[in-house]
């Protein structure tokens, strides 16, 4: 039988970075666009713990000022977001990023692209059943 107790763990992670919308279709008037990071924590202790979230530009600035989130552990998942305004249109897009950290554990972190196109483009329908 099994009688040791099991240790309580914390293991919180950037699950998802979502950029809204996820393509701007102007070159030449900024966007705005919404930063949207999912934090997720795997472990398995039953009191949330605190999280600062955090999101930079491309030059490394942070957009916004920290996000504290709370999630408690067997899959618990909560979301930080942050407007980002005045973006200007970039070749291959705008990278971000959103770093989380914990007291006592390190820092980390998702990377994303900002795409803001310099020309309209159009992608195939593809799918079963189409009209």
């Amino acid at each position: 039988a099994y009688t040791a107790p099991i240790s309580v763990t914390t293991a919180i992670n950037v699950v998802n970075l979502e950029i809204i919308p996820g393509a701007v279709l102007s070159p030449s008037i900024p966007a705005t666009v919404t930063l949207q990071a999912t934090i997720g924590n795997a472990g398995n202790q039953v009191t949330p713990t605190a999280a600062t979230v955090r999101f930079f530009d491309p030059d490394g600035v942070q957009i916004g000022a920290d996000q504290v989130v709370a999630v408690a552990g067997c899959g618990d998942t909560a979301v930080a977001s942050v407007t980002w305004g005045n973006v200007q249109a970039a070749d291959g897009g705008r990278q971000v990023s959103v770093e989380v950290s914990t007291i006592g554990s390190p820092t980390l972190g998702r990377q994303a692209t900002v795409v803001i196109a310099s020309q309209q483009q159009f992608f195939p329908r593809i799918g079963r059943g189409l009209p």
